[in-house]
């Protein structure tokens, strides 16, 4: 394996990043990112097997005649060994944390928490320094000092690419750029039914989605429907209402492609019996992706039995 040092911000904070990917690999992740300009993807996720390995969900589906899913080598992760389990990361027990990109592609940095979590959301985490260590959505982590970033009270809630102070400030983590930005929008904590990565049902059933455009900039969109007060399931960039429609939010934060009330029963009245991130899964080993553009997408009947979703 190969160790190179990765700067990770403009304060001198450095981790060792593991690259664990052959030259098959690379090229194949250049000819993805050049032909099918995959470089924009923020809902990337995974799976772990009772076997011990890790099947990475793309933020894309990919074209006819490639995999997938993508399982790298050289990772032997099972549950009980793990101290978090996120949208795009994981942290085990001797710290180390793993990492998923856009492209699947997984890092390791060993041995990298100066001080515990006490707060984590799909993409980053906040240490008891109250430093913020962002997921990047090229793997990377960014670490923003908690003296260069604000926020107007303690934490009272956190999302999958949010949180929310005691105050009822929604903050968005930007994990292209790297930042924090305090919206325009409060809500109180009693006030959330439901929430997913990128988004949030109030008790009023007011939809809100966070979303961050390519160009990096703050989207939220909102939309009401008293059934959404009643889901059936409910993932990370999606959720299934009470009629068992499914219905998706963008990672520029589009709410069902634009249509908020478009009916789509992806498989009639079955319920997914495995809600990930970006995925789910029905009771005969279907995975279904929700794409970085709120499309869903039909993967594989998987070949195993799968012990860890994220959401």
């Amino acid at each position: 394996m190969n160790f190179v040092k990765v700067p990770l911000n403009d304060m001198g904070v450095v981790m060792t990043k593991n690259l664990s990917i052959s030259l098959t690999f690379v090229l194949f992740c250049v000819f993805m990112q050049n032909s099918f300009a995959q470089s924009f993807g923020l809902n990337q996720s995974y799976f772990l097997t009772d076997t011990g390995s890790i099947h990475t969900v793309r933020s894309y589906n990919t074209p006819e005649g490639y995999a997938h899913l993508f399982s790298p080598n050289g990772f032997f992760l099972l549950p009980e060994f793990l101290e978090y389990k996120k949208g795009s990361y994981l942290v085990d027990e001797d710290e180390t944390i793993y990492t998923v990109d856009a492209d699947g592609y997984v890092y390791s940095y060993e041995n990298s928490l100066e001080s515990k979590i006490t707060d984590a959301g799909d993409n980053f985490f906040i240490t008891r320094d109250d430093n913020l260590h962002i997921i990047m959505n090229t793997g990377l982590i960014k670490t923003i000092d908690s003296e260069s970033y604000e926020i107007d009270s303690r934490i009272k809630k956190v999302g999958g690419n949010y949180l929310i102070t005691r105050k009822g400030t929604i903050y968005i983590i930007n994990s292209i750029y790297g930042s924090i930005k305090k919206s325009a929008f409060t809500i109180k904590e009693k006030d959330i039914l439901h929430s997913g990565s990128n988004f949030l049902i109030s008790s009023d059933g007011v939809l809100m989605a966070f979303g961050i455009t390519p160009t990096g900039e703050l989207r939220i969109n909102t939309y009401k429907n008293y059934h959404f007060k009643n889901i059936k399931a409910i993932g990370g960039n999606y959720f299934f209402d009470r009629y068992n429609n499914l219905h998706t939010i963008s990672a520029s934060g589009i709410i069902d492609k634009g249509n908020p009330r478009l009916k789509n029963q992806v498989r009639g009245n079955q319920v997914p019996v495995i809600t990930g991130r970006n995925y789910f899964v029905y009771a005969d080993n279907s995975v279904y992706l929700v794409d970085s553009n709120g499309q869903e997408h039909f993967l594989e009947v998987f070949q195993g039995r799968i012990l860890t979703e994220t959401k």
